[in-house]
């Protein structure tokens, strides 16, 4: 089975530092803040086979760029598979209900 790298980009690994300040500092919420961003580590991590098992968004704009995601509790990872280079690249890591598509 083939195997790919994975890149988490510089907005993605913001995003993870938001998520983990907002949860664990401003809701006073330390567990579980630890306990997303370790379900957003592995389902990242899993990328490294098959990625391409993932849904594209709906969006049909950012789907023709390949964007495709990852629903994690109330976030979604947003990634694009570079088959060429067998690689996956996390572009970003946003709360579901926000409007996500102006950010990407």
């Amino acid at each position: 089975m083939k195997t790919y790298q994975v890149y988490i980009s510089q907005p993605a690994m913001q995003d993870l530092q938001s998520i983990m300040y907002y949860i664990g500092k401003e809701l006073k919420e330390p567990g579980i803040a630890n306990n997303l961003i370790e379900n957003i580590q592995y389902a990242v991590m899993g990328l490294n086979q098959l990625p391409t098992r993932h849904a594209l968004v709906a969006d049909e704009r950012l789907a023709r760029n390949g964007i495709r995601q990852i629903p994690v509790k109330n976030y979604i990872v947003f990634y694009i598979v570079n088959e060429a280079d067998s690689a996956v690249t996390v572009v970003r890591i946003l709360y579901g209900q926000r409007n996500w598509i102006d950010l990407l």
